[in-house]
């Protein structure tokens, strides 16, 4: 599939800022599973941006207002193509506990399996994994239980929750939007020992090629998701707040620990003592032989 996306967001600050410094992370990645055909971010106040990869491999582009502004506005329009994710015959036979003894070993996998920042370790989540994961459970078949456990015991409630919200309020309330989701099943993979990661991007929102209620109508902002590591050596996307599988229908743009690793805009202002956020997320699908300008 190939998409058209435009992402909008608008910071108003409640009095001059004098300067202001971020990253943003809004630029999909060029994965096995997509390809990014054309990209621009765009600011105003107009400055130039630098671009880099961080330690993760997730484009940045870092920019500089050293001037006087009462607002900032960020568009970055992306035209990005997804593939099927290939079959995953090779691990289907393989149990929970065959895919721990085999993701163990593998040092390079240290720190998805480690507590984060917004994914702690905690008491209550070990107890779940051990529920949600047993040892003799096909790798799959669990990995499917756990994220439709999440996506029906948990309510997806925008406003209930913030990018502030420690796990531990998520898991008592049981409601929250897709960023906790992502972070309670990260939880629980991790705390079952198996290396999971945090997923920002986009999905195609009800309409065109989608049944109704095949999935949340998230258009209006990003997504987010996760994966786990794989025994036969890839990560496999989960998406609880749809429940189902990371497929054609989802864009990456980076992925990290958790939300803090990839948060679209981070950074610092001086000057004004408040600010408003606004956010709006455009995701078209094109025809095959269809192209927009960036």
């Amino acid at each position: 599939m190939r998409f058209h996306i435009v992402h909008w967001t608008e910071y108003v600050y409640s009095g001059p800022a004098l300067e202001s410094y971020m990253e943003l992370r809004v630029r999909p990645r060029n994965t096995s599973r997509q390809v990014v055909w054309k990209h621009r971010t765009e600011l105003d106040p107009r400055v130039a941006l630098e671009l880099f990869t961080d330690y993760f491999g997730n484009w940045v582009e870092f920019a500089s207002i050293p001037f006087r502004h009462e607002r900032l506005t960020v568009v970055s329009r992306s035209e990005v193509e997804t593939r099927p994710v290939p079959d995953r015959v090779t691990v289907k036979d393989l149990t929970v506990s065959q895919a721990l003894s085999l993701c163990r070993n593998r040092k390079e996998l240290y720190e998805w399996m480690l507590p984060s920042r917004r994914v702690p370790f905690l008491p209550d989540v070990r107890a779940l994994a051990e529920e949600l994961l047993p040892s003799d459970v096909p790798f799959f078949e669990a990995l499917w239980q756990l994220s439709h456990y999440i996506g029906e015991h948990f309510s997806y409630e925008p406003g209930a929750t913030d990018v502030t919200t420690p796990l531990e309020e998520v898991l008592v309330k049981r409601k929250g939007v897709c960023q906790d989701f992502a972070h309670v099943l990260i939880a629980i993979a991790r705390a079952r020992g198996l290396p999971a990661r945090y997923v920002s991007g986009y999905i195609e929102p009800v309409g065109a090629g989608a049944s109704p209620g095949t999935f949340a109508n998230l258009s209006v902002a990003s997504h987010a998701w996760a994966q786990v590591y794989s025994p036969a050596g890839e990560w496999i996307g989960l998406d609880p707040t749809n429940q189902s599988w990371e497929g054609t229908s989802h864009v990456q743009i980076a992925v990290g620990r958790d939300y803090w690793d990839v948060a679209p805009l981070r950074g610092i202002f001086k000057g004004a003592s408040d600010q408003k956020l606004s956010v709006r997320v455009s995701v078209e699908r094109l025809e095959d032989s269809e192209s927009q300008s960036c």
